[in-house]
């Protein structure tokens, strides 16, 4: 919160409580796409990728953050920010967390069908 020239003190009070308002307003909303980008990869996106292997996939810009970002609505002068510091990390975790619950899932339907007497 420093103004062109790098002095907070010389900033207006006002525009300092503003630049904080926009911040509290950003990490709550922030919050709020964290858990839908959780849900919407784990449930409609695992469809469309399995498995990240390319860092290209999980980059700013990819087809895949347009479509997550575009999915929750996260607004375009924000959505950089968001998925560098919390959306890429929160996808790859639900992309990997439901690969594992069907990989674990098919197991044991197999093992049932195997070892039935």
């Amino acid at each position: 919160m420093q103004n062109h020239d790098g002095n907070m003190a010389a900033m207006d009070p006002m525009a300092i409580a503003a630049v904080r308002a926009r911040e509290a307003q950003y990490q709550v909303s922030a919050k709020m796409w964290e858990a839908s980008v959780k849900i919407n990869c784990g449930k409609n996106n695992f469809k469309l990728i399995q498995f990240i292997v390319d860092d290209d996939v999980e980059m700013f810009g990819s087809d895949w953050q347009r479509l997550v970002c575009k999915q929750i609505n996260i607004p375009e002068q924000y959505a950089e920010r968001f998925w560098q510091e919390r959306g890429k990390r929160v996808a790859r975790m639900a992309i990997n967390r439901r690969r594992h619950n069907t990989a674990i899932a098919m197991k044991k339907r197999f093992k049932g069908k195997t070892y039935r007497n």
